[in-house]
């Protein structure tokens, strides 16, 4: 449960089990058997308008029964297929997403609402041949490869997709919360952007940071989207996109350049990040706290338990009430004045050496951290 939360909160720490999906997408791309296909226009018998609600039915329960039996079965919406009586439209639902029986391929080709939960696909194709937009729903699946070519609605939630292609105005409103995207093919940014509309991406999404054992190929599609989404002043989204940008950049960086890379990814992720700092101050001060109390390495000035008063008599005190608060006082110094800029009055000093020593490097590593705390929120919240 505890390394479930870590992967949601930092996909990109903890993220590594998208490589076994990233495989499984390889695999079922570069095959193309099929049990049974489903065509929508095959069952109208030429008939035009919206199929009557009890053939639909029909229609997508025949698939449930092949999906759930494991099969591989390929879907065409060559048809209408909202009618009135279903206003939602239809859903195809799966078994928890077995990635060993999956759907070979959906192609949606007319405007309509349609939702996925708990399936996986090898390819769905949004190319609608006459016109308006198509709603469609992710939720908890696999997809090999989305590709999105008409003006859409997509809601992604939970789900991983392993290439992601968006054509020029694909796009009218796109939401994307949990799951990963390994690869990434869109317009380069002189181009008509895929967005005509409101996009999303929460910080739990998976973008791949290397290369080895992903689909990602190139940096580049990490800077198409970014610069489409900067055009969006879309500054939340983009350095998503940035931050795993300049983290594939870094296979080609020199050694001291890519020692400072990792560095400030894990205090900032490049600076898109207000929590990463305020984390790594908490655990430097847990650490610091721990060392002081571990050693009782304190020194208090001559005279203290006579010129201190109210609550600095805590400080004097024996025992262990007295050890941890001098300790919890200590510690907190290099992250409270690191530099000495709030005074430099010494209520309690490091006995040894080494103690400050490591005090002076806590101060150093507060100060850089609350400067990319300071940074982060600049740039969350600044102005285009």
């Amino acid at each position: 449960m505890f390394k479930k939360l870590l992967s949601s909160k930092f996909p990109h720490v903890f993220g590594n089990g998208y490589r076994s999906f990233s495989s499984w997408c390889v695999d079922v791309l570069a095959t193309s058997k099929t049990d049974a296909n489903y065509n929508l226009e095959s069952i109208t018998n030429g008939r035009r308008g919206v199929p009557e609600p009890n053939v639909l039915g029909e229609f997508f329960t025949a698939i449930h029964e092949h999906v759930n039996k494991g099969e591989v079965v390929s879907i065409s919406l060559n048809r209408s297929f909202n009618h009135d009586a279903q206003p939602g439209g239809p859903c195809i639902n799966g078994t928890s997403s077995p990635k060993d029986s999956y759907i070979h391929s959906i192609r949606i080709a007319r405007p309509g609402q349609l939702t996925l939960t708990d399936v996986s696909v090898r390819e769905i194709e949004v190319a609608t041949e006459y016109g308006g937009e198509i709603s469609l729903r992710i939720n908890n699946c696999n997809i090999a490869q989305l590709t999105i070519r008409q003006p859409s609605l997509v809601t992604i939630t939970n789900t991983n997709v392993g290439r992601l292609i968006l054509m020029e105005g694909a796009i009218k409103s796109l939401s994307m919360k949990g799951g990963c995207i390994l690869d990434i093919e869109c317009p380069i940014p002189e181009k008509q952007s895929p967005f005509i509309g409101p996009v999303a991406f929460d910080t739990t999404v998976f973008l791949p940071r290397t290369r080895s054992g992903y689909l990602i190929r190139d940096v580049q599609a990490y800077k198409n989207m970014r610069g489409h989404l900067k055009k969006l002043e879309n500054q939340q989204s983009a350095a998503l996109f940035h931050s795993a940008e300049l983290a594939l950049e870094r296979e080609y960086d020199g050694r001291t350049n890519k020692f400072l890379s990792i560095l400030y990814e894990w205090f900032s992720d490049f600076g898109s990040s207000t929590l990463r700092p305020v984390i790594w101050l908490l655990v430097l001060y847990v650490l610091s706290l721990a060392i002081i109390f571990a050693s009782d390495a304190t020194a208090l000035p001559t005279n203290a338990d006579q010129n201190y008063f109210g609550w600095q008599k805590s400080l004097v005190e024996s025992g262990l009430g007295g050890r941890f608060t001098r300790a919890v006082y200590l510690a907190a110094q290099p992250v409270i004045n690191p530099l000495g800029i709030f005074g430099i009055k010494i209520l309690v000093t490091p006995s040894n050496g080494l103690l400050a020593l490591w005090l002076s490097f806590h101060g150093l590593l507060s100060v850089v951290l609350i400067a990319l705390f300071v940074f982060a929120i600049r740039r969350r919240f600044r102005l285009s």
